[in-house]
């Protein structure tokens, strides 16, 4: 076998100091000319949106494991090469672009000289694929400013310079995802190709400058590689975003996540005191969402693909929360202090004082005297979107481990006992038996938190005056669905049930499920019941323009939440008897809103068309997710779940 991906590669002129731009040399390669000569052939087929007939996923390397779309072959051929991306001037894109962020030809010359390889003899090196002229660079990085920034939002847009203060590892992580929400003709594998370039060179310039492991715009770009490797559809880079999560949290642990990074700054100190004052707290302010940013990458391992989080909450309980977007918007020092009134910087809570009320209120109050049970109950804090959001992240850890622990207790008892106790048993707290982490307590107890969680941030609704509000309100909805939905029903079953690992594990799962809405038929009912509610509030319109939809970004998490919910519809009719699946169009068809929707006339095609068994419905389902996933197409990885679902239908 051989092994790829190791070799030494150029650097762009790498210099001692990493927290500037001009730390990256600035060699002028030739214009126009690829960033390295050609050696694969060309591709041949490209993904082209519209109406699904035949899923297409995103590029990715042809090997028999290509027809399960999160398996991935390491021997197969690596993609290469991407063609040239171009837009007409009359493009719409150049109409609404905002300059405002615009890089000059110098600073692309510097991110054409750190990707170009100082070594070709090895083949993962070898890739052909040329830079955009500079203003469809700028539309990209216009893009990630519009689009992406608010989801992760370190960079201060008032004050930063794209030409001084960002490093071209993080220029080239940002062209990636602009060129990802651009939905141009071969930007996908434009954006593949590119990502393994920068992803590839950044590894090789932390090997060669160790120093850039505490710059906080390194770390920022290796955060934004990582979230795009998850979610971009290639295997590869879902794979290799995996190993990347391991240094991503290894370098923001090192900097005590923010705390410790001296406060430094391209721009000179001059000016008025308050300017200055300024300009420091906007500093330490980006460093501390920059570690959010991280936990919040991290979170989604528990949260949406069952994988164990790497950062414990315990390593996160004294930073401050996020500010509230008011003080982080203002667009001048002036505007920011008169937000603040007499205070000099703006208020900040503890994360431990933050997510306290939600994993300890309940045994905060327990330990109190009963005739005073209320006393020393924490107080649920007025937080920001973004604050609740991470608190919600926080609380489906806890859905994540009690799901390992189901999977530790199915290997010493049947299925059938196994959901017998999961659904009756009232454990004590000394009880040590194998089915001990069943008890319902722990999944009340999550239960509960999630219901508060729901009080206190999702029952009102504020007007939205930003687009970072915005995001983290909607995904705290999407995820607080899905999370009440996956403390019912494990998600490794749903997982080995439609495929995700190929045939293995599928009779199993089925099993399982077969069991748990054998055993507790009304849960398996209200379980199917939220799914579809979830389904109705997530659908896009019915239109191929993947702008237009409500929830383009609230991806991951709605992507996933598309996905398991119409798992779950298609479990949940594969497994009961008919007289269930009637019982359950009968409570859907109570809600008003439900009632006359189109996904309800699909589910009663199966009680109209054949006999009955299921069988229309479970292609209906499989057609519905899949089409919607299509839809929410931004990200590839919602085409590999579309695909998935087509290929369990061919089952």
């Amino acid at each position: 076998m051989r092994e790829t991906g190791n070799e030494l590669g150029g650097l762009g002129g790498i210099g001692p100091s990493p927290a500037s731009a001009d730390t990256w040399g600035s060699v002028d390669p030739p214009r126009g000319q690829p960033v390295t000569e050609i050696q694969n052939r060309p591709y041949q087929g490209l993904h082209q949106d519209g109406p699904i007939s035949r899923i297409s996923s995103p590029p990715n390397e042809a090997s028999e494991e290509d027809k399960w779309p999160f398996q991935w072959n390491p021997n197969s051929q690596q993609i290469l090469s991407a063609h040239p991306i171009s837009i007409p001037d009359s493009h719409p894109l150049f109409h609404t672009h905002d300059p405002r962020f615009d890089i000059t030809e110098t600073t692309l010359a510097q991110l054409e000289s750190f990707l170009q390889p100082q070594f070709t003899e090895y083949p993962s090196v070898k890739r052909s694929f040329v830079l955009p002229p500079l203003n469809v660079v700028n539309v990209f990085i216009g893009l990630f400013f519009k689009h992406f920034s608010p989801q992760m939002p370190v960079l201060h847009h008032a004050t930063i310079d794209t030409n001084k203060d960002l490093p071209p590892p993080l220029i080239a992580a940002m062209i990636v995802i602009g060129a990802i929400y651009s939905h141009l003709k071969h930007t996908r594998r434009f954006a593949i190709v590119l990502l393994d370039a920068t992803r590839w060179h950044l590894q090789v310039a932390v090997e060669c400058n160790n120093a850039l492991m505490r710059s906080p715009m390194i770390i920022y770009a290796e955060a934004l590689i990582v979230h795009t490797g998850l979610w971009c559809g290639n295997k590869r880079a879902f794979e290799l975003a995996e190993v990347g999560r391991g240094a991503l949290v290894t370098y923001i642990r090192r900097i005590k996540f923010g705390e410790q990074l001296p406060v430094t700054s391209s721009h000179p100190m001059t000016g008025s005191n308050l300017d200055s004052a300024w300009r420091q707290w906007v500093q330490e302010e980006s460093q501390k969402r920059l570690a959010w940013v991280v936990y919040t990458i991290d979170s989604q391992f528990p949260s949406l693909l069952n994988l164990p989080p790497t950062i414990s909450v315990g390593e996160i309980r004294d930073l401050g929360c996020p500010c509230d977007e008011e003080f982080w918007a203002a667009g001048l020092a002036r505007t920011w202090k008169h937000l603040l009134g007499p205070a000099t910087v703006p208020p900040s809570r503890s994360f431990a004082a933050a997510v306290g009320p939600f994993v300890l209120g309940s045994e905060m109050s327990h330990k109190n005297d009963i005739s005073e049970p209320r006393q020393g109950q924490l107080p649920v804090l007025n937080l920001n979107p973004w604050s609740a959001f991470l608190v919600l992240t926080t609380i489906t850890h806890q859905i994540s481990q009690i799901t390992q622990e189901y999977a530790i207790s199915r290997t010493f008892i049947d299925e059938d006992e196994l959901c017998s106790n999961e659904t009756g048993l009232r454990a004590s707290d000394k009880d040590n038996s194998p089915s001990r982490p069943l008890s319902t307590t722990p999944r009340s107890r999550i239960a509960e938190s999630l219901q508060s969680f729901s009080s206190a941030y999702l029952s009102s609704h504020h007007p939205t005056r930003d687009a970072s509000t915005e995001y983290f309100t909607r995904s705290s909805h999407i995820l607080h669905r899905l999370s009440t939905i996956l403390l019912s029903v494990p998600l490794p079953d749903l997982q080995n049930a439609i495929g995700k690992d190929g045939t293995a594990g599928i009779a199993q799962a089925m099993s399982s499920l077969s069991s748990w809405a054998r055993s507790s038929p009304s849960n398996a009912e209200q379980v199917a019941q939220r799914a579809v509610q979830a389904i109705m509030t997530l659908s896009p319109p019915d239109s191929h323009s993947h702008i237009s939809s409500g929830y383009l970004d609230t991806a991951p998490y709605s992507l996933i939440a598309i996905f398991l919910c119409h798992v779950i519809l298609w479990v949940f009719v594969s497994v009961s008897a008919k007289e269930q699946r009637t019982q359950l169009l009968q409570r859907l068809e109570v809600d008003e809103n439900l009632r006359s929707s189109s996904f309800i006339s699909l589910l009663r095609s199966d009680s109209e068309v054949g006999e009955g068994d299921g069988r229309v419905q479970k292609k209906v389902l499989f057609r519905s997710g899949a089409e919607m996933l299509t839809r929410l197409g931004t990200w590839g990885a919602s085409l590999n779940l579309a695909l998935l679902l087509q290929r369990r239908a061919e089952m």
